[in-house]
Order: C-alpha cells, then sequence, then structure tokens
C-alpha cells in the first residue's frame, strides 16, 4: 500500500492519533509514577519522625511509672525537700499528669502512624499497578511505531531524501541569485558606453547592497558561541557548527542550518540569536539588549520525519534552564505554543492566551466585541 494513496494516508493518520492516545496515556502514568514516589520518600521521612517521638514519649512514660513508684521525701522534678513542699497545692509539674498525658499522645500517635502506614501501602499498589500498565503501554508505542515505520517506507523516505536535496539546491540558487544579479549588472557596466558620470551614480546606487567584510576569526568565534549553546541546550548533533561564507549561514552537524525543516530550523534559529546577543555582550559591542523568539519548541509539537522529531529528547528543560541562567540583565520575549516545565514556570513571568474572552486573557490583543465592528464598519 502506497503511503501516498487516500488510503494509504487515512490509516497511517488513524495509527498516528492511536500512538498520540497512547503516548498521552504513558506521559500521564509516568507523572503519577514520578508524584507516588516523591511522597513516598516524603512520608518515609515523616514515619522516622513518628518512631522518634514515640520512643520519646514511651521514655517519659516508664520514667514517669518509676517516679510514682519511687518513694522519697524530695520532689523529683524540681528536687525540693519536705519541708518546702506546698502539699495543700496543685504541682505544676505532677508526674501522674504527665504520665497520663504521654499516654494519651502515644495512643495519638500510633493511630496517625497507623494511617500513614495504610496511605504508603495503598501508593505502593497503586504504583505496581501502574508500572504493569506502563510496561503494556510501552509495548502498544513500539508496535505502533513499527506500523508507522512500515507505512512510510520506502517511498516516504526517498520523498524525504529529495525533498531534503531540493532545500538545499534552493538554498544554494537562493545565495548566488545575488551574486548573479551583481556579475550581470557588472558587464552592462564595463560594456556600457555612457558619460563618465553615469558609472559613478550607478556605483553609488550599488554601495548599500555591497556585504561587508567579516574575518573569518570573528565567523569562526561567532560559530563556536552558537555551538556552546547548542550543545547546552543538548540539541543533537550540535557539533561541529562553523559559518559558511558562501551561504551565508551556519552549518551544523555537517548539515546547513537553513536546510533543515521548520522544527530544526525553529531552534537553531533561537541558537543564533541567542549567540548574537552573546557575542555582542562578550565584546562589549552595540545590541537592542533583548531578544524575541516566535515558537523555539516547534519540533516538540509538530516532529516532521525522523531527522526532526527530537520530542523523545530532554532538550526541553535544558533549554530554558540555560535561559534563566544566561539572559542576565537583557529581556527575553517567548512566543510559544507549548507549556514550558512546572519548574521553570515559577521563575518566569508567563502569560496563558485562552482565546476566550470570557476567561483569562483573550490574546497578545484584548477581545473585540462584533457589534463594536459592526458600528464602526
Amino acid at each position: 500500500m502506497s503511503p501516498f494513496s487516500e488510503a494509504g494516508a487515512l490509516h497511517l493518520s488513524e495509527t498516528t492519533n492511536a500512538r498520540r492516545v497512547v503516548y498521552t496515556k504513558y506521559s500521564s502514568i509516568t507523572a503519577r509514577d514520578n508524584e507516588i514516589g516523591e511522597l513516598q520518600a516524603r512520608f518515609k521521612l515523616l514515619d522516622e519522625q513518628y518512631t522518634t517521638d514515640l520512643k520519646r514519649l514511651t521514655a517519659i512514660e516508664e520514667s514517669g511509672q518509676y517516679f510514682i513508684l519511687l518513694t522519697t521525701n524530695k520532689c523529683p522534678l524540681c528536687g525540693a525537700t519536705s519541708e518546702h513542699q506546698k502539699t495543700d497545692t496543685e504541682c505544676d509539674g505532677n508526674v501522674a499528669a504527665v504520665t497520663t498525658a504521654a499516654a494519651a499522645e502515644i495512643a495519638k500517635m500510633r493511630l496517625l502512624q497507623k494511617e500513614l502506614h495504610d496511605t504508603q501501602a495503598t501508593l505502593t499498589k497503586e504504583q505496581a499497578a501502574n508500572a504493569v500498565e506502563r510496561a503494556r503501554l510501552e509495548k502498544d508505542l513500539r508496535q505502533l511505531q513499527k506500523n508507522i515505520d512500515a507505512a512510510l517506507s520506502p517511498e516516504f523516505s526517498q520523498a524525504r531524501k529529495t525533498y531534503s536535496e531540493l532545500v538545499e539546491q534552493r538554498s544554494s540558487v537562493r545565495t548566488a541569485l545575488p551574486l548573479y544579479r551583481r556579475v550581470t549588472e557588472t558587464k552592462e557596466k564595463i560594456s556600457s558606453n555612457g558619460s563618465s558620470q553615469k558609472p559613478a551614480k550607478e556605483v553609488t546606487e550599488e554601495q548599500p547592497t555591497v556585504s561587508q567584510y567579516l574575518p573569518k576569526s570573528t565567523l569562526d568565534e561567532f560559530a563556536g558561541v552558537v555551538q556552546s549553546i547548542l550543545e547546552a541546550w543538548h540539541f543533537p548533533n550540535a557539533s561541529p557548527a562553523y559559518f559558511d561564507e558562501a551561504k551565508r549561514d551556519l552549518v551544523i552537524g555537517g548539515k546547513p542550518r537553513g536546510s533543515r525543516g521548520r522544527g530544526l530550523c525553529a531552534i537553531t534559529h533561537s541558537a543564533f540569536t541567542i549567540g548574537l546577543l552573546d557575542y555582542c555582550r562578550q565584546n562589549e559591542m552595540p545590541h537592542p539588549g533583548f531578544v524575541i523568539l516566535d515558537s523555539p519548541l516547534l519540533a516538540y509539537k509538530e516532529p516532521q520525519g525522523d531527522d526532526e522529531n527530537i520530542a523523545g529528547t530532554d532538550l526541553k528543560e535544558p533549554f530554558y534552564e540555560h535561559l534563566l541562567k544566561f539572559i542576565g540583565a537583557q529581556q527575553l520575549f517567548i512566543v510559544e505554543n507549548t507549556e514550558p516545565p512546572a519548574s521553570i514556570l515559577q521563575n518566569i513571568n508567563h502569560e496563558t492566551f485562552t482565546g476566550n474572552p470570557n476567561e483569562g486573557r483573550y490574546g497578545l490583543f484584548p477581545a473585540v466585541a462584533k457589534r463594536a465592528l459592526a458600528n464602526k464598519s
């Protein structure tokens, strides 16, 4: 069955949707297991505290019993002799009362510890059930992935390879077009027999389009900054990175930056922008002092092929953690369609656009009522 036929496309879409549903369940169970692990660790510390308190209270109760049975003329608490004791008033440190209170506290604490043990047992059973369910979901994920790979190969793999080659050729043609125009215009100027003032005027008009020369050492240093940023983000195949002067763009991991799909292009473009800020900051060069990134983690939401699928990597958290430490006094705005990790949200200003005028913030601009628009029209 060809993946480009209507039936093949429908089957592939259904398989992809099924995989998404299974992966959502798998992620939910994994998150619950992590939560249970944290609760069990805290409950263990609480149980140890209960045990320590029970030992302390038991020692108080046993010591009190000994004091009650002890016949002495001195007060066991303050050490006062019989002539200094006031037998007609109640002692603030009544040994019998202290012993009774300790016994009551022991009973209460044993009840709390029993409830804690019951809760731990329930969580242990839930964790065992989740382990079985997660193993089943992992098996389903592997099988669905095999089905997707089988549907995509070999025709789709060949099409993807052809597409990558065409994208690289398009990038080369785009780079060569300005050079071709400049060569053509130069030949026309040479062959022209106009006045001496005309070439001077044309040279003046062409001056803004002439690119400035940048030393190779500067380009290498900038490429090294971008490579270090990508490595900090755990970007796959981030090395080596160098600047191709002919294509006027970075080459990362042996592939031109602009020849990748839009998912990885979004990440590498973000690294380019952040790297430019870092390079200017290190060399005390002018920079606006703020950066705006638009959907840098698009590949997490919409992977495009095996070489574009980084959803299974750990790039997301290192991306945000690096930016939190890196940005410093500068400002960084991220317009992103994926939810940042919970550990990151508490350290950043986060705004959610709901698209609903009756709930939270509608969007970057407030919602406009249709009636108001009708009146204006």
